[in-house]
């Protein structure tokens, strides 16, 4: 079951989110397969993730400081 919720985002956040979405807009002008699911974080054939999916991602050791690259 899936809800909407509004959350307070910081500046380098909504820039993040914003190169995200071009960066998906850009692969489905290419012709690439990627499903239009709504969700914000998609694996590379825009299904939604699992939470454990995202939870591994986010605790996976950061490389000179920096989050992994699918958050840059």
């Amino acid at each position: 079951m899936s809800s909407r919720r509004t959350l307070p985002l910081n500046d380098s956040l909504v820039a993040v989110l914003r190169r995200a979405s071009a960066r998906y807009a850009e692969e489905r002008a290419l012709g690439a397969a990627h499903a239009d699911s709504g969700y914000v974080a998609v694996n590379a054939i825009g299904e939604p993730y699992i939470p454990e999916t995202l939870t591994r991602m986010w605790q996976a050791p950061r490389v000179g400081g920096r989050a992994a690259d699918w958050a840059a």
